[in-house]
């Protein structure tokens, strides 16, 4: 399975600059069929990503393992060169980064979190330290554009290089909702 991306012509277009967009060539023999994913349920998603199509799901189960039991509906992370071929009823978060959501990490977690709830995404470096690389976190909220969410909930104290984006939560506040962030399970 690979993906193709083409261009469509769009009926109220009279004109195609046929300089710029040229039809591919036709083989003489069987054309390629052309699919859309369908993805309902979490066996579809393990059936995909046995296509090696870059993407995976994230539901309260994940937070749980890592020590966050709460609710909210699962969410596909899809990478953005196959989004717009993927049908879904479940929410998407579309992830820049094609290995992100192929082989997601702790830190592709916590990006994910940040667009859902970013007090659990703080929750999760604070809690987790140990297991991130701040370095590649930094790369992660830089590549999805996520520095305003970030912001919010003072992510620079764990990634001292990341810029400030928008204006953050109190400081006192959020070390009071740190100490009263209840955890159970290890990693």
């Amino acid at each position: 399975m690979k993906v193709e991306v083409c261009f469509t012509h769009d009926p109220r277009n009279r004109h195609v600059p046929r300089d710029l967009l040229l039809e591919p060539p036709v083989a003489a023999h069987r054309p390629s069929k052309r699919f859309r994913l369908r993805v309902r349920n979490s066996d579809e998603v393990d059936r995909a990503r046995a296509l090696r199509l870059p993407l995976h799901r994230v539901g309260p189960e994940d937070l749980a393992c890592f020590g966050f039991p709460m609710t909210f509906p699962p969410v596909l992370v899809v990478a953005s060169s196959i989004s717009k071929a993927v049908d879904t009823p479940l929410g998407v978060v579309v992830f820049h980064a094609e290995e992100a959501a192929s082989r997601p990490r702790l830190e592709d977690l916590v990006v994910v979190m940040l667009r859902i709830d970013p007090l659990i995404a703080r929750g999760l470096v604070l809690r987790h330290a140990a297991f991130l690389s701040p370095a590649q976190l930094l790369k992660r909220i830089l590549q999805e554009d996520v520095e305003e969410e970030a912001t919010l909930v003072r992510l620079q104290e764990f990634c001292p290089g990341l810029p400030p984006k928008g204006e953050p939560l109190p400081r006192e506040e959020l070390h009071r909702q740190d100490g009263n962030a209840w955890t159970e399970g290890r990693l």
